[in-house]
């Protein structure tokens, strides 16, 4: 039988690439929606100053899905919020594409901040689990929430 810290090593590696795939992930959202608001500004017909309300729209979401998050992981486990969220991002994605008003594309980039911000989470929550079962300095996971806020 194995001794109870194996179990923990074990699962750090894996907890850590997850932690770093969703910040990777959260980073390449947001890097898509910048990278796509000169096309949609043609496309839609809005100015500089919605693009920054769009921006705005997309982290909105952040503090009041850490609230609800967290009651559905603890509910429902990590894995369906994730996948919850993935799916939700990747639905917004597809729409974006379509969409032809500027009001509807806000009510999606918000969505797709929510989703985003699962995903987020879920990262952030797993370098947290990370930090813990190795014993580090707790303070470090307040350090990896510092950097992330000033994205």
């Amino acid at each position: 039988m194995p001794a109870l810290g194996t179990a923990r090593q074990t699962a750090r590696p894996y907890l850590m690439t997850t932690a770093c795939a969703g910040t990777f992930a959260f980073g390449t959202l947001v890097a898509f929606l910048g990278a796509t608001l000169p096309e949609l500004r043609t496309r839609i017909g809005f100015d500089i100053q919605q693009s920054g309300t769009l921006i705005s729209l997309l982290f909105l979401p952040q503090v009041p899905m850490s609230f609800i998050a967290g009651p559905l992981i603890d509910r429902f486990g990590k894995k369906p919020v994730l996948a919850s969220g993935s799916l939700l991002c990747a639905v917004v994605l597809a729409t974006i594409s379509v969409v032809h008003s500027y009001q509807v594309l806000a009510m999606l980039v918000f969505v797709l901040g929510a989703g985003a911000s699962c995903i987020n989470f879920f990262s952030e929550l797993s370098a947290f689990t990370t930090v813990r079962a190795s014993n580090q300095c707790p303070r470090l996971i307040n350090v990896m929430i510092a950097a992330d806020s000033m994205k």
